[in-house]
């Protein structure tokens, strides 16, 4: 735990501690002036919670001296960091909030392979809105069921980021390849009261040092229909000499995915203009790649499929 208590008394417009706006009162006033100011930090154990908490009674957690309260804090320019060669060193905001307090607490899961539970008061960034809680359990050597459910706290229905629970298995067939079936339901969203089924193998498989084979492949089940999607490839990188590589790759692309998105349906169409890239989708073709790695990567890439 720590903290500072501080207690001034003096004129107005005179704190060299406090922020900008402290100073030239606007009603040009300088009298004297009594301010208590207190700040906090503590974490620690408390039974099998970690507790991490932090506290500021004057301003936002996340105020910088200019007065401007972000999520996540942004680093005033006292705080630049001046770059020293070899220093690894690097700085993390522990109490992210846009409020004077920040509360969490958090425990480890009692289920193997899920992330930990807890609660807090402060910033939550976009994985922590989207994933209310997800667990992994090992049923054999090489099977493992998943389980996710991904719940938004928004009174508005998400059409980009639907509610969903999502359960799953995972068979590691042989090294490289494996089988995964998973089911899908919708509570809300474009998908609402749907479930999609979906059956994949992806696979991936060196011929050598510098070739390797990679496949996928998919089937998916909902709404009254059955599509399947896929893609098989090979990628190969010959080392012409000391610092010269040259890279090749093609892969061919079945089946396509066209959903709807907060922007509208998805649709085929040759180019995305300005802030349409919400309306690409997938569709098959071929694809193929050849760069070079010299000092610096450029690369040359040309496909007879469709951009959707």
């Amino acid at each position: 735990m720590t903290g500072v208590i501080d207690l001034r008394l003096g004129a107005r417009g005179t704190n060299y501690y406090g922020s900008f706006r402290d100073f030239l009162p606007p009603d040009k006033n300088n009298g004297t002036q009594l301010d208590f100011h207190s700040a906090i930090f503590a974490t620690g154990a408390i039974g099998e919670w970690l507790f991490t908490g932090a506290y500021n009674s004057s301003r936002s957690l996340n105020e910088d001296c200019n007065c401007d309260n972000r999520l996540f804090r942004t680093y005033q320019f006292s705080e630049q960091n001046y770059p020293v060669y070899g220093d690894s060193s690097k700085v993390d905001v522990v109490a992210p909030s846009i409020d004077s307090v920040f509360l969490r607490f958090e425990r480890s899961a009692r289920i193997p392979g899920s992330d930990p539970d807890y609660a807090m008061w402060g910033d939550y960034n976009t994985e922590e809105f989207a994933r209310r809680s997800r667990f992994s359990v090992p049923l054999a050597k090489n099977l493992t069921f998943q389980a996710q459910n991904e719940l938004s706290l928004s009174s508005q229905k998400n059409a980009i980021y639907p509610d969903r629970t999502i359960f799953g298995l995972n068979w590691a067939v042989i090294p490289g390849v494996s089988v995964s079936l998973a089911q899908q339901y919708y509570s809300s969203g474009q998908y609402s009261g749907n479930s999609i089924t979906s059956l994949s193998v992806n696979g991936e498989h060196k011929l050598g040092s510098d070739t390797t084979l990679t496949g996928r492949y998919s089937i998916l089940g909902g709404a009254n229909e059955m599509t399947t999607q896929g893609a098989i490839g090979i990628n190969n990188r010959w080392t012409i000499a000391s610092g010269l590589r040259l890279n090749v790759a093609y892969e061919h692309v079945f089946g396509n995915f066209f959903g709807r998105t907060l922007a509208g349906q998805q649709y085929a169409q040759p180019y995305a203009f300005g802030q349409a890239a919400s309306a690409i989708g997938f569709d098959g073709g071929d694809s193929y790649s050849v760069g070079h790695f010299l000092s610096l990567i450029t690369e040359f890439s040309h496909s007879k499929s469709s951009v959707f």
